[in-house]
């Protein structure tokens, strides 16, 4: 088969468009790309596990906040010939008379049961990072990490310029682009003009309504042979489906450049006491042992240098969000003190 039989673009909004050719994926954009990311995290032993194995979790479109982020809705099967409906479930172990049957009940619903399999059957395939360039915004810090969790700074070219290496044989490829926001979400007739949901789903992983556009997101999408698919989370009546891979991606430790701490991170649910003399001196943390406990450790022991708190600043009659280098100091098991250097970054 000619590899340009592929190569069926879709020209979306805002001069975005979504290509596979030569046997890779392509967007082409406007907007300029970074050389460093940021990624929000709660404090959860998950948020927590992913910085002490150093990989990123890679999100099934049933993982999202978002119910139409990534849908299978995307996808308009109503022209689907009876030909094509025939190889699908041929392939899937139904019978000639069973598949008749099938068509015509399909045929009813715009062959919601072949949309869901054919969806299935591919998403097993691809998992999503979402990765932001903004460190600054409020409704990120609020949705993602509550204000007590923390974000990592990421070096794109370290996180990038290893990931084979590390995650090899099971990836087969990636990439990174942005979010395209848009007034409204268009569905693509399938399969229609396109040999294979290589180019629809990127346009699908890649398009989001334009409320979200306070995110500035930036996806980096990975592509494994099978990881499974989380099924419970959208049915309280089916199990997860499992894969042969993680939906992991490792990145080597060097590429995280910052571990930002939420305004809120030294709160009571693990510190049991504090001593400070004036806003200036350095603060005594008395920790409980906890996950969060042995997370500080982690990072106290291993980014040392690398480590800031949020924070807001009153700036010419206006509030803005900040953050500032700080050194914190293992005093003995569970007592730490932070060191401010009241060096702040705004935007």
């Amino acid at each position: 088969m000619p590899e340009d039989k592929f190569d069926t673009p879709i020209k979306g909004k805002n001069g975005f468009i979504y290509n596979f050719k030569g046997k890779r994926y392509s967007v082409q954009h406007p907007i300029d790309e970074p050389e460093i990311f940021f990624k929000y995290y709660s404090s959860s032993k998950y948020s927590f596990d992913a910085i002490y194995n150093n990989y990123l979790f890679l999100s099934h479109p049933f993982n999202f906040n978002d119910s139409v982020d990534s849908s299978e809705l995307f996808w308009d099967f109503d022209n689907l010939a009876k030909k094509e409906f025939q190889e699908f479930w041929t392939q899937r172990g139904l019978s000639g008379i069973e598949i008749d049957e099938l068509y015509e009940k399909e045929k009813v619903n715009n062959f919601q049961s072949t949309r869901r399999k054919f969806f299935l059957q591919e998403t097993t395939k691809v998992g999503i990072v979402s990765l932001t360039k903004n460190p600054l915004n409020t409704l990120m810090w609020g949705h993602y990490s509550s204000e007590s969790g923390f974000m990592i700074e990421i070096n794109k070219k370290k996180l990038l310029e290893e990931i084979f290496s590390l995650n090899r044989p099971e990836l087969n490829d990636y990439i990174l682009f942005p979010v395209n926001y848009v007034t409204a979400l268009k569905t693509i007739k399938m399969p229609g003009k396109f040999p294979s949901a290589d180019v629809p789903f990127l346009y699908s992983f890649g398009t989001k309504l334009e409320s979200w556009n306070y995110e500035e997101e930036w996806r980096l999408i990975c592509f494994k042979n099978d990881m499974g698919i989380p099924l419970s989370k959208v049915s309280a009546l089916k199990e997860d489906i499992p894969g042969k891979f993680e939906r992991k991606i490792k990145y080597p430790r060097e590429a995280i450049e910052k571990i930002i701490l939420g305004k809120t991170f030294f709160n009571r649910n693990f510190v049991s006491n504090v001593k400070s003399t004036t806003r200036d001196e350095p603060i005594l943390y008395f920790l409980k042992h906890s996950r969060t406990s042995i997370f500080l450790d982690h990072i106290v022991n291993n980014y040392t240098d690398k480590i800031y708190l949020s924070g807001t600043l009153h700036i010419d009659n206006e509030l803005k969000r900040s953050y500032e280098k700080i050194k914190i100091v293992k005093v003995k098991y569970n007592v730490y003190k932070v060191i401010r250097s009241f060096d702040h970054k705004t935007l």
